[in-house]
């Protein structure tokens, strides 16, 4: 996240989450910038079963490319980084 005045156009990307079979699950794209510092995605019927979260960014050469996440769920989910 950037104040105002720091850069003259945010940095845009995309972020979804994907089933074991490869497949984008509906309602998970999200647009992501690093003006407002966060996006999210509310899935609520999420089945148990690994899924990947994806990440699409489109970095420029000012960019500071530092992310993190968080998640929330009623019971542990493990979060693994490749």
């Amino acid at each position: 996240m950037f104040p105002y005045g720091c850069k003259n156009s945010p940095t845009y990307g995309y972020l979804s989450v994907i089933d074991s079979n490869g497949r984008t699950l509906a309602n998970t794209i999200h647009q992501v910038s690093d003006r407002t510092g966060y996006g999210w995605i509310r899935y609520e019927d999420l089945k148990p079963g690994k899924y990947t979260i994806k990440i699409e960014m489109s970095w420029k050469s000012i960019d500071l490319k530092e992310l993190s996440l968080s998640t929330y769920a009623a019971k542990k989910a493990p979060v693994k980084y490749p």
